[in-house]
């Protein structure tokens, strides 16, 4: 995939200037790299790279002592008739 290539282009340049990344990739767990599920279908494998991304910032936030289940600033109200 072309796109996928340019990514991993513009990472690998990014990295060689000394930019710190956090990368859900393929590959050997290492630091700042995000395990993700390998690939297997095409029109799903983003949903796997997005999934490991969210499952970051939940340890994230509890490592910042956020509450994850009530983020400040945001309230929902739903209201019914």
């Amino acid at each position: 995939m072309k796109a996928a290539a340019g990514f991993t282009e513009l990472i690998a340049d990014l990295r060689r200037k000394g930019a710190f990344l956090v990368v859900a990739e393929p590959g050997r767990r290492q630091a700042a790299r995000l395990s993700v599920l390998s690939p297997d279908h095409p029109d799903a494998d983003a949903i796997c790279l997005i999934q490991s991304f969210y499952t970051f910032l939940v340890q994230l936030a509890a490592r910042r002592g956020a509450d994850v289940d009530r983020p400040r600033h945001l309230q929902k109200v739903t209201r019914t008739k």
